[in-house]
């Protein structure tokens, strides 16, 4: 394993030390007015989450770990252990739901996720930094607000809580980052091009015309998807269309 220095660590890093495997939370570099610079270091142990503060001057020597990430699908949590499935070859394995710290609430049924591997060992998994929530709880939307300077409390539907903009009202969906627990937008969903296909002109629904359901990071702009709608409208009624051939 390549070694660093101790002014070269950075947040994310996963180190060796002390015969344990850490993840740098947080670094600070400090110069003091006498003696060396160092690094002050926030460290999460892999295996059973706890925290240790450590310091590293710059010419000690520290293990950097390179873990492997594997796609794999959450499916549910018995006992305290999180229980995650390969996709391809169904092969299931757990960890520790601590590991995921205040994050954990964000991880949903279902939902893809990486997770990590030193060796064979699944260490962690990594919650998308984005995920869409439903808020079940918050002060009644003010007509005609529309700043966005001001916050309000708000209850996800995943016992969270985080402060929106005051346009924000009860029952609707957001999309939290997960990193820094805030609001980052409104969840602008859109009704499938695949579902509009099967409405207008169920001759149309091969897999050449169906498109993957919306999520926070990948979305078709309103513009976009009522374009596609028009295009596949036209078609359903004129088959010989070049829109059909086009779409």
């Amino acid at each position: 394993m390549p070694k660093i220095n101790g002014n070269e660590i950075r947040p994310g890093n996963i180190l060796e030390h002390d015969g344990h495997l850490w993840s740098a939370v947080k670094v600070d570099h400090v110069k003091p007015g006498k003696g060396g610079a160092f690094a002050q270091v926030e460290m999460r142990n892999l295996r059973n989450g706890s925290k240790l503060n450590e310091r590293f001057r710059s010419a000690d020597k520290v293990e950097r770990v390179r873990l492997e990430q594997k796609d794999q699908q959450f499916l549910y949590e018995t006992d305290g252990r999180l229980v995650f499935m390969d996709t391809t070859t169904y092969d299931q394995v757990e960890i520790d739901a601590d590991i995921l710290g205040e994050r954990r609430p964000f991880l949903q049924d279902g939902m893809m996720v990486k997770v990590e591997y030193y060796d064979d060992e699944p260490l962690s998994a990594e919650v998308p930094q984005k995920v869409t929530c439903k808020i079940v709880e918050t002060e009644p939307v003010v007509k005609g607000q529309t700043a966005a300077n001001s916050f309000k409390p708000a209850l996800l539907d995943n016992g969270v809580r985080v402060m929106v903009p005051p346009f924000v009202g009860q029952d609707e969906d957001i999309i939290v980052n997960t990193e820094t627990m805030e609001y980052s937008e409104r969840y602008h969903g859109f009704t499938p091009v695949s579902i509009a296909i099967n409405a207008i002109a169920p001759s149309l629904t091969s897999p050449t015309f169906i498109l993957p359901a919306a999520t926070p990071s990948r979305r078709i702009p309103s513009g976009t998807a009522s374009y596609l709608r028009r295009r596949v409208s036209t078609a359903a009624k004129d088959p010989g269309s070049s829109d059909r051939n086009s779409i």
